[in-house]
């Protein structure tokens, strides 16, 4: 099977893991899920037991995340739609 490069699309990037919620939640509550899960990416210990895993941890703010996002969208999208 031919890669995605030898069909013609330009790839990049790694696989990346976010955190969603559902429209209509209270901004308090996504602030506050926000600061966890900063809180937990710099922790040493969680850090430690991912790269076990073969996981780096970089964490990225809402803003950034979602730039990687709508650029890895834009760059998958015709090949996850075959066109």
């Amino acid at each position: 099977m031919p890669t995605a490069k030898e069909q013609g699309y330009a790839v990049f990037g790694s696989p990346f893991v976010g955190v969603a919620v559902a429209k209509g939640v209270p901004q308090a509550a996504i602030d506050r899920l926000r600061a966890a899960v900063a809180e937990v990416a710099k922790d040493k210990d969680f850090r430690e037991k991912a790269l076990k895993t073969a996981t780096e941890i970089d964490y990225l703010p809402a803003k950034e995340f979602g730039e990687v996002w709508a650029r890895d969208w834009k760059t998958y999208r015709p090949m996850l739609q075959g066109k």
